[in-house]
């Protein structure tokens, strides 16, 4: 017989440090391509607490003309490690649209966090469950208020750790190929113990 959750929130104490990790990525194929991302994240320790909180967007738009191939895809996640308390929420949009014989299609992904740790020793009342929701919408038409001109990859981070024994990684990949694509990685680790 499977272990039964309990149906009241249970005391626990944390002994690993709280560590967050954002990821995303987003590919172009067009002859006009934008690929972006953007991360925001924070962790500080406020003596018994430690918290964190953070979003990252990762968008991929394409445009080309006639029966020329455009693809957009975009993901992004988050994960947490260490946590008495986190909440997660990503939500993904997918919109295609013609403006002057050209078809453009963009799709973009956004995932938030919320996350806290007691200090070792400190009582906490927790949740019966984390809270993760994902969520994937596909908008029948989109305003494109524009057009894009060339291959564009771009990532645009702030990243931060307060406390002893803090963290930060951030690695990015970029690549533009003229008239091809657009593509970008990300991830960024931040950690405090």
């Amino acid at each position: 017989m499977g272990a039964r959750l309990p149906s009241k929130p249970q005391s626990v104490m944390t002994t690993s440090p709280l560590v967050t990790k954002l990821g995303g990525e987003a590919t172009a194929i067009g002859e006009n391509t934008l690929a972006t991302a953007t991360a925001d994240s924070t962790i500080a320790d406020k003596g018994a607490v430690t918290k964190a909180k953070g979003t990252i967007t990762a968008t991929a738009t394409a445009q080309a003309g006639g029966e020329d191939l455009t693809y957009a895809a975009a993901y992004t996640y988050a994960e947490i490690e260490g946590a008495d308390q986190f909440k997660t929420k990503t939500n993904t949009h997918y919109t295609t649209s013609e403006n002057e014989g050209q078809t453009i299609v963009t799709e973009t992904s956004v995932t938030k966090f919320h996350a806290m740790a007691k200090e070792t020793g400190e009582d906490v009342k927790i949740p019966k469950q984390p809270t993760v929701q994902d969520n994937t919408d596909d908008a029948a038409s989109w305003d494109a208020g524009g057009s894009i001109d060339g291959n564009v990859a771009a990532v645009d981070v702030d990243a931060q750790a307060y406390g002893e024994n803090s963290y930060v990684s951030v690695d990015a990949s970029l690549l533009a190929f003229e008239d091809q694509m657009s593509t970008v990685s990300i991830s960024v680790i931040t950690a405090v113990d």
